[in-house]
């Protein structure tokens, strides 16, 4: 996807993840799913997602961070994961911190440091978490313009 001042579709409102396939279907057919809090899977939250792409058809891959301090090598994995696995679009699931998070990952998914033309499309679905990004990347991007999510789900019922 181009690196380009698009706007965020924000979905707001009870049971509002259900339309999580029509945003997915519009982006490729397979995802990569990074979230860092045992509670998404705890809550049922992860076993959600994971339904509504295998009902629509998605194939999707998962990334776990384990470190309450997400950081770069926390992001180098997560890349070489997703780029292995050739995935088109990005769900984050987590709050503030894991979106910025995501945004580094979709800006580095593509390997063309210091003028990224194209980005990994992010899907971020906010859960009440505690976790922040510890951005020690030593990044010479810092001028460009972050990707914003393709579209943001806020579900009532999560």
């Amino acid at each position: 996807m181009e690196l380009k001042n698009q706007q965020t579709k924000v979905l707001r409102g009870k049971n509002v993840l259900d339309l999580l396939c029509d945003e997915c279907s519009a982006l490729g057919e397979k995802a990569f799913i990074v979230f860092a809090d045992p509670e998404v899977k705890q809550s049922g939250l992860y076993a959600r997602v994971v339904s509504l792409l295998n009902i629509c058809g998605t194939q999707h891959v998962t990334f776990e961070c384990l470190s309450k301090q997400l950081c770069s090598k926390e992001l180098k994995t997560a890349n070489e994961i997703a780029r292995n696995h050739s995935v088109d679009m990005l769900l984050a699931i987590g709050n503030q911190q894991l979106s910025e998070f995501s945004q580094q990952l979709s800006l580095n998914f593509f390997e063309q440091p210091n003028q990224p033309s194209a980005h990994l499309p992010i899907i971020s679905i906010w859960a009440n978490q505690n976790y922040s990004f510890k951005n020690d990347c030593k990044d010479h991007r810092s001028h460009l313009v972050l990707p914003k999510p393709v579209a943001h789900f806020t579900d009532f019922e999560l």
